[in-house]
């Protein structure tokens, strides 16, 4: 099962509550029989400061494959085990930052959108002050995912190569205009060109809207990318099974049958929209919650410099809120990331299927 834990007090205690008597505060209880009852934790001794994983007696823990018997600081993408069957992969937002003030070059920071970026880091880093872990597997719903944003910095918006916010302001009338013109782009039958530009400006308009207008037109939106992403799809497929009609009963030594070139040539607008589908995917269910969260902390003037006791009851009052936000577009994401998964399936299926006939 894909979990995330969020690492937002100053100690964390992960283990087994095996007796009903033991009166020990597990803070993540893991289930496996080699979880001891108090197996190890999780210190941070200052806001920002660098986590400490520190493991309890005899139990099994390791750090990139390697056991782990004294406190050891942890640094973003270590890999930790825990007994046999826990995998964790470890994430802390403000390594970069750490590592930017004490004159190391930091990590590239790869915004949603990499053709746009080129593969390069945006000119200041975003800041965030929750660091996370969470199981191996790939995210497949990050709703419930907050990371504090610092007040007055850089939001988790589209960078250019140079580091400069992209957007893209309109009028909520002419939303409906825009999105028409958008999905109107032939990106599917010309080689030359950028194939993901109508990916690329709905992100845009996703942005725009989480963080300046309401969530009932946020919600409007999702549903209106769905259903123009749907159709979309289905007229390609249409058109594609018009110019082979007779797929099935196709013979490879009659003369008119297709090359496999021409086939591949003609299927390439299922593919287009399949990339297309692939970043409107990956941008909902990953930057959608940070920007919407970053414009929960930008109302309430939150910053990340705090005491311990106001930081975690500001987090638990920021939880709330950016539940309320996200309670409020919640079925609307799901049922447009559920139609974006249908389409990318649908694509992938259709081309396997004209290839191999």
């Amino acid at each position: 099962d894909f979990v995330i834990y969020l690492l937002a007090a100053p100690h964390i205690l992960i283990g087994q509550q095996r007796d009903c008597e033991d009166k020990s505060h597990v803070d993540i209880l893991l289930f496996a029989d080699d979880i001891l009852p108090n197996h190890c934790f999780f210190n941070r001794h200052s806001v920002g400061g660098p986590i400490m994983l520190s493991p309890c007696k005899d139990a099994a823990v390791t750090r990139n494959g390697e056991a782990v018997k004294d406190d050891v600081q942890l640094s973003s993408s270590d890999v930790i085990g825990l007994g046999k069957h826990y995998l964790f992969l470890f994430r802390d937002p403000l390594a970069s930052v750490r590592k930017e003030v004490s004159g190391a070059t930091p990590e590239p920071i790869l915004s949603v959108a990499p053709w746009i970026l080129c593969l390069s880091p945006p000119a200041a880093p975003t800041i965030h002050s929750t660091a996370m872990i969470h199981c191996i597997p790939n995210c497949t719903d990050l709703w419930g995912l907050t990371c504090k944003q610092s007040q007055n910095k850089v939001p988790p918006f589209l960078t250019s190569p140079r580091g400069h916010i992209l957007t893209l302001n309109y009028n909520a009338e002419d939303e409906d205009r825009i999105v028409k013109e958008i999905f109107a782009i032939e990106v599917g039958s010309s080689i030359d060109g950028a194939p993901l530009t109508v990916s690329f400006l709905l992100t845009l308009c996703l942005q725009y809207v989480s963080a300046h207008l309401h969530n009932s037109d946020l919600r409007r939106l999702l549903l209106l990318i769905a259903s123009h992403v749907q159709s979309a799809m289905w007229e390609w497929t249409t058109k594609i099974a018009a110019v082979y009609p007779g797929v099935k009963g196709l013979n490879p030594k009659d003369l008119d049958v297709p090359s496999l070139n021409e086939v591949i040539s003609g299927l390439r607008p299922l593919v287009v929209w399949m990339a297309n589908s692939l970043e409107l995917l990956q941008f909902i269910q990953h930057q959608l919650p940070l920007i919407l969260e970053w414009r929960n902390r930008k109302e309430k003037g939150w910053g990340v410099e705090e005491d311990w006791e106001d930081a975690e009851s500001k987090e638990v009052e920021n939880l709330a809120m950016l539940e309320l936000h996200l309670s409020h577009v919640r079925s609307a994401s799901e049922e447009t990331m559920a139609v974006l998964e249908e389409v990318i399936l649908l694509a992938f299926q259709q081309c396997v299927y004209y290839i191999t006939k």
